[in-house]
């Protein structure tokens, strides 16, 4: 049978709401909850309202050892349906857990909670119910497999360091896969990754991060031959009357695995003066020429290039008087900087992966290679080249100490040998 309330008692009747509320949490904490139970809800029922304006808002907040969640539900009175307002909250607390209650901005200070139960509390004009439940918590693991390719190898890091195929990760983790090519590198790039049976279209690039891991999975990358053609270029010129001839004659090498055809493009301060499409063969070589008009009487120095899809050749010519004597300089670029972060890590069945920043204009890296227990006796060998900026280099022995160096090349010069990296023993 519900009760009427007095005219004048609303303040009253909250105030009693409120209080009896505190009294309902508060009357039972009981013991800390098993670290390996989850809390699920909690419901709270609050019956016989018959002013329903009473509870215009009803906050639940809770807070566990590893993480915040939060839950915050806002009642209007049409919310109350035959007098009774009930709520399960759509929280999870994971182990030990404090909860804390607020109604009508009123706050009920934190309780811990325990057991679960569910306690009762009959006032003059409402019936308040809290209940609280529990379930087993497993923490889930998740198994990480990836498969090389014909044409290199995948390498896996989680939280920057490396992990093998077959590593066990707790679920919500992320990992970063990265494929290295080793066979023809110019002459393969990137269809696809693939994650389970899910072939990943967009992701094409040699990076694939894998996030909130929560199921096993096994990653493999899908290859395809490309194209790759690189460009070299001469400078000629001729002095006329008035204006200087230069010529650029530039060959053109398809050293990739697949036919294709591209504008070969000749460029002079960064502006595009004049382009050719051209089509190769894999293997097929092409020669061309642009022209270029300068005024003779100009002191101006010209940067020009000649560039593919894929790479470039760049020369610098100079017009100057000396003692009134007219002087063309074609100057060809400065040997590149040596490389920078170079670093060594142990693959485990592979080899040794030694990687580094890339250096501007420099179209080729050599590798190099000592023990230091013979270092006195053994200079750098070089051990490979390659056109990327990672290496791997499978000629190690067991229980051998290596430390690698890197040296940029651009044509025929050479930069300098970049820092060694730290001693690594396979």
């Amino acid at each position: 049978m519900q009760l009427q309330k007095k005219p004048g008692f609303k303040t009253l009747g909250l105030i009693l709401l409120l209080f009896t509320a505190g009294i309902l949490l508060t009357g039972c904490p009981g013991p800390d909850p098993d670290p390996e139970t989850e809390i699920i809800g909690p419901q709270v029922t609050i019956e016989n309202i018959d002013e329903p304006e009473h509870v215009e808002d009803f906050t639940l907040t809770a807070e566990s050892d590893d993480e915040d969640t939060y839950s915050h539900d806002e009642f209007a009175p049409e919310d109350v349906e035959d007098g009774v307002l009930e709520h399960e909250f759509s929280i999870e607390i994971i182990e030990t857990a404090t909860v804390g209650l607020d109604i009508d901005n009123e706050e009920i200070p934190e309780i811990n909670y325990g057991d679960p139960g569910t306690e009762e509390v009959a006032l003059d004009d409402y019936e308040a119910t809290f209940e609280l439940d529990f379930e087993e918590v497993t923490e889930e693991e998740y198994e990480v497999i990836f498969e090389h390719p014909p044409q290199g190898i995948i390498i896996a890091r989680h939280e920057g360091e490396l992990i093998s195929s077959g590593d066990i990760l707790e679920a919500g983790e992320d990992v970063e896969f990265e494929v290295l090519i080793l066979e023809e590198p110019r002459g393969y790039e990137v269809e696809h990754w693939q994650v389970n049976d899910e072939v990943l279209t967009d992701e094409d690039d040699t990076t694939y991060v894998h996030e909130d891991l929560n199921e096993d999975i096994e990653v493999t990358v899908e290859m395809e031959e490309t194209s790759f053609f690189a460009v070299e270029m001469d400078v000629s010129y001729v002095v006329g009357e008035e204006k200087i001839d230069i010529k650029l004659d530039y060959l053109v090498e398809n050293q990739g695995l697949a036919d294709d055809t591209q504008d070969i493009e000749f460029a002079v301060d960064g502006d595009i003066e004049d382009e050719e499409e051209v089509t190769l063969d894999a293997g097929e070589e092409y020669e061309g020429e642009f022209f270029w008009e300068i005024d003779k009487y100009d002191e101006i120095e010209y940067e020009m290039a000649v560039i593919s899809e894929d790479d470039r050749d760049e020369v610098k010519v100079k017009i100057e008087y000396v003692t009134g004597e007219l002087e063309v300089d074609v100057i060809w670029e400065l040997p590149p900087s040596a490389p920078e972060d170079v670093g060594a890590e142990v693959i485990e069945e592979e080899g040794v992966l030694i990687d580094w920043e890339e250096v501007d204009k420099a179209d080729e890296y050599n590798i190099v290679r000592q023990q230091p227990e013979l270092a006195e006796e053994e200079d750098w060998r070089v051990v490979g080249s390659t056109h990327e900026t990672s290496y791997l280099d499978k000629e190690v022995e067991t229980d051998r100490e290596y430390r690698y160096a890197v040296i940029a090349v651009n044509g025929d010069k050479t930069s300098d040998y970049s820092e060694p990296t730290e001693d690594v023993s396979f």
